[in-house]
């Protein structure tokens, strides 16, 4: 039994040793070799090896809009009037997920329902919303505790793997120590990476973060192609990124599997909508139901009182997303805030999401 000094002591020495162990791995990291020169080439492997799902979807009343959906369609110059909303119901999940596509999105309702259904549902367990908006070019993903974004077209099957990337974001963010931090940031991780001599491609250098979300593309196509050797079976030095990729598979275990039921709620402010206000000023149905409107402004810390105010205004009136109008849900939770205190150092007023050269929200909002 350490004394008090005695343990201080012993802490700090595994804290100085956790901190060279990072050292160590973000020196390395960005000047790691490929393995392969794209994830892509996997996304035919995977797709064929994932059923197509079979799914329902009830469109919300006009007006009403999860709170994150109007934030971020405020952020990314479009109007909240042009959103759709629906619920998503796959037959391997009762509880709803809660789908916001731009009317003008490339990305259609078919797509967004087909690619996210494809993924295995303990994988889907840790996504909130689905959002899909219209972009300048190109096709861009992101995505933050709970919630993906997609700009652009994301159909082909070699989209499947941009899918599996922004969801191993929202995995990684509730795998680490307590379940609310990320996985990529452990010991576990970094020891792993460290008995490697590569990732799996170029992206994968931008930071461990990317790299477990890469290195999640590789794990799944590994455990739904056993039947012709997994990764093993691709024409590439695989063995030099077999500590990491095996360590994802560790980690998530039958979560990489299809098949089960969902278990929606289980993780840390992963609930199953943002709090419900109206479209704006217009939205006067939404408006007479009690609902709110966001503050205007795209200050963090607007967000964040609109959120409590939201939830406010559900909670004293015992409202649930059944309480939609005209087009009901089935589901029973009720709408809550996910988000928790803002990472030490981050300014609360920082408009968001930054763009992706944007240094000050590394490990809350990952591209």
């Amino acid at each position: 039994m350490y004394s008090s000094s005695s343990s201080g002591s012993a802490r700090n020495q595994v804290l100085a040793g956790l901190v060279a162990l990072a050292g160590s791995a973000s020196g390395q990291l960005s000047t790691r070799p490929a393995v392969f020169p794209g994830l892509d080439i996997l996304g035919p492997g995977i797709s064929s090896n994932l059923p197509l799902p079979t799914a329902s979807s009830v469109m919300w009343a006009t007006g009403y809009i999860p709170m994150y959906c109007k934030y971020e369609a405020g952020a990314q110059g479009v109007s909240a009037y042009d959103i759709q909303v629906f619920n998503i119901t796959y037959s391997d999940c009762s509880t709803p997920w809660v789908f916001c596509r731009h009317k003008d999105s490339p990305t259609s309702q078919t797509d967004m329902i087909n690619q996210f259904g494809r993924l295995p549902v303990k994988m889907r367990n840790y996504v909130r919303h689905v959002i899909s908006i219209p972009t300048g070019g190109g096709a861009h993903a992101w995505s933050g505790v709970g919630d993906i974004m997609i700009r652009g077209a994301v159909t082909t099957a070699q989209a499947l793997t941009v899918w599996i990337h922004e969801i191993a974001h929202c995995i990684d963010a509730h795998n680490g120590p307590g379940g609310t931090s990320d996985f990529s940031a452990t010991s576990t991780w970094l020891t792993a990476f460290n008995a490697d001599t590569a990732v799996p491609d170029g992206y994968a250098t931008t930071s461990q973060a990317e790299n477990f979300a890469q290195n999640t593309v590789v794990a799944l196509y590994d455990k739904l192609n056993t039947l012709t050797g997994g990764i093993w079976g691709q024409p590439y030095d695989v063995w030099k990124i077999q500590n990491q990729f095996t360590a994802v598979e560790t980690q998530l275990g039958s979560q990489l599997l299809p098949g089960g039921t969902c278990s929606r709620g289980i993780y840390s402010g992963v609930t199953v909508s943002s709090p419900v206000v109206c479209a704006g000023p217009l939205s006067t149905a939404c408006l007479a139901a009690g609902y709110p409107l966001k503050k205007r402004g795209n200050g963090r810390a607007a967000v964040e009182e609109i959120e409590k105010r939201a939830v406010g205004v559900l909670e004293s009136r015992k409202l649930t997303l059944a309480d939609v109008p005209a087009n009901r849900t089935t589901a029973a939770d009720k709408a809550k805030s996910y988000r928790g205190p803002l990472p030490k150092g981050v300014d609360a007023n920082a408009p968001y999401p930054l763009n992706c050269a944007n240094p000050v929200l590394p490990d809350f909002w990952t591209y």
